[in-house]
């Protein structure tokens, strides 16, 4: 039966299916990166710009950290 992948024959479905799993782990690191940066900048406009929702935009940024680390957690337990 001639192979169906015209890049490299030699890619076998389970190569294919390990690559998207790393992809997608480490797509979920990026954004715990991602959500590390938001935390910061979130504290920077705090200090420049007292308001009253500075607590709730720290307490949204934290929240974002946090899905951030129980998606990744995730992915690594079920992928």
């Amino acid at each position: 039966m001639p192979s169906l992948n015209i890049i490299n024959p030699n890619l076998t479905a389970i190569n294919i299916l390990v690559f998207v799993k790393a992809s997608l782990i480490a797509g979920a690191v990026l954004y715990i990166l991602f959500s590390l940066v938001v935390i910061r900048q979130t504290f920077l406009l705090g200090d420049m710009l007292k308001t009253k929702f500075s607590p709730a935009f720290s307490i949204l940024s934290f929240l974002n950290l946090v899905l951030g680390v129980v998606l990744l957690l995730i992915s690594v337990k079920y992928l």
